[in-house]
């Protein structure tokens, strides 16, 4: 491949956000091996410092012909350059790379494609990408450092940020973590009820990739799945139809159900913390609604486990204080006459 025409493609299908450039980076370190990564934002410059599998110089002497001609093996390079280009697009003042084995390390430093440096370093350690930005730049490294924050919801490799607030607490809710071959993730209470779809983040490398929007079958939820065999657009920002894709999502729609019956099953606190402590007033909203959504034609089906729990679980107040299923409440209709709740 004419490596000219390599790093034609690879500008023509760029990140869709520039900003998002720390994420094929953080790609990077879990392919070096690293055991943490570090973030931070300093003033004008954001930087991701890991450990693991150094880069040799070579492959920055033209790191676009190294990537063309197939010096990148285990794919780490791509993910430099892809993050590089989207950098680019946002005017900094220098991209660099500081890496290399003990008395081989080096500095790359680069303006843009054919605007580059390479020399030898003394003394460092770890893989360090950084990108500075003009003077007065002051929000762009923490708005990059933020996206980056946001997308590393399933990333096993901890990581550290500096020069960012500390995130808030999530309120407490129900969420289930869940692993299987090949494949983790979450579901969790949705941020709004009222959405129509689930927002499904999908990830490689424990790096978000994209999203996909999915109506689940018996509720909607938060849910992030990572697959590290997902294949990937040319923009390396978006997952391609396919098996692995299929299989992932109904990984999330068995997890939902899962998630559904822990509710149940935790229902009694629920429905007694409810109005009282707050945080559990969404979690009662959403079995409602995953209720109201199973038996709208009638309670039939109660052979599925999920269904059966809706239909058996104490999910309401009655009139005396008394907790009582959607079971209870069809045994009483037909000798009250009505539906004798509170809540």
């Amino acid at each position: 491949m004419d490596w000219r025409k390599a790093l034609a493609v690879l500008q023509r299908y760029q990140l869709p956000d520039p900003a998002a450039f720390l994420l094929p980076w953080a790609r990077c370190a879990v392919l070096s091996g690293a055991a943490a990564i570090e973030a931070a934002a300093d003033g004008s410059e954001v930087r991701l410092r890991f450990g693991g599998k150094p880069f040799l110089a070579e492959q920055f002497g033209d790191p676009f012909r190294a990537w063309a001609e197939g010096r990148d093996a285990d794919g780490r390079l791509e993910q430099v350059l892809v993050g590089a280009l989207g950098a680019f697009r946002l005017g900094p003042r220098a991209v660099e790379v500081r890496s290399g084995a003990p008395g081989e390390r080096f500095r790359f430093s680069s303006a843009g494609p054919g605007k580059s440096g390479l020399v030898a370093e003394a003394d460092g350690e770890g893989t360090v990408l950084s990108v500075a930005f003009p003077d007065g730049a002051w929000e762009r490294p923490r708005e990059c450092a933020a996206r980056l924050r946001e997308a590393c919801a399933l990333l096993d490799v901890p990581l550290a940020f500096r020069g960012l607030p500390e995130e808030p607490l999530a309120p407490e809710g129900l969420r289930l973590d869940w692993r299987e071959e090949g494949r983790r993730g979450f579901v969790a209470l949705p941020r709004r009820l009222d959405l129509p779809a689930s927002e499904v983040a999908l990830s490689q490398l424990g790096v978000q990739v994209a999203a996909v929007s999915r109506r689940l079958p018996f509720a909607q939820v938060d849910a992030g799945v990572n697959c590290d065999a997902f294949r990937l657009n040319v923009s390396r920002a978006g997952v391609l139809e396919g098996p692995e894709l299929a299989t992932a999502l109904e990984s999330v729609e068995r997890q939902v159900e899962s998630l559904l019956l822990e509710g149940c099953r935790r229902s009694g606190d629920i429905l007694a913390s409810a109005g009282e402590y707050g945080d559990w007033e969404p979690a009662l909203r959403w079995l409602w609604a995953a209720a109201e959504r199973a038996f709208s034609a009638g309670p039939g089906g109660l052979e599925h486990p999920v269904r059966r729990a809706l239909w058996e679980s104490r999910l309401f107040l009655g009139v005396s204080g008394k907790a009582l299923s959607l079971k209870c409440l069809a045994d009483q209709l037909p000798y009250v006459g009505c539906v004798p709740i509170a809540r």
